[in-house]
């Protein structure tokens, strides 16, 4: 894939992220939800701020040289995203004992990061 493709990628799930963060929080006030803060805060967080902020870097090597496996990064680290959100929202409104989940997503999405810094890192 090219660089300038996950640069699209990376940008385009950071503002989805983002604005599903912005309706999500929109929901919680006009519910009163307020407990349930944390996930709100995670998909902002993690979903929309990092995947923009990373975008910068895919930018700046974004050239036409093909990155390897950048699709099959941006899909593990959404992947690990949604399933840490979730989670997240699960312990808090059903029940503590999907807790686990939340640890499974937070670890594919270190296993991703660490990924995406060990590929880009050489060409930034």
């Amino acid at each position: 894939m090219l660089a300038k493709n996950a640069l699209r990628l990376w940008a385009k799930s950071g503002l989805v992220w983002l604005l599903f963060t912005l309706v999500f929080g929109l929901y919680l006030g006009i519910t009163q939800q307020f407990g349930v803060a944390s996930p709100h805060a995670h998909a902002g967080l993690l979903g929309g701020l990092w995947a923009i902020g990373f975008s910068y870097l895919f930018g700046r090597a974004a050239s036409d040289r093909p990155i390897r496996f950048a699709l099959w990064q941006w899909l593990l680290f959404n992947i690990g995203v949604a399933m840490h959100v979730v989670a997240l929202w699960m312990v808090i409104m059903i029940a503590p004992q999907f807790g686990a989940l939340i640890g499974v997503g937070g670890l594919v999405i270190t296993i991703a990061t660490i990924w995406i810094i060990v590929t880009v890192w050489p060409i930034i």
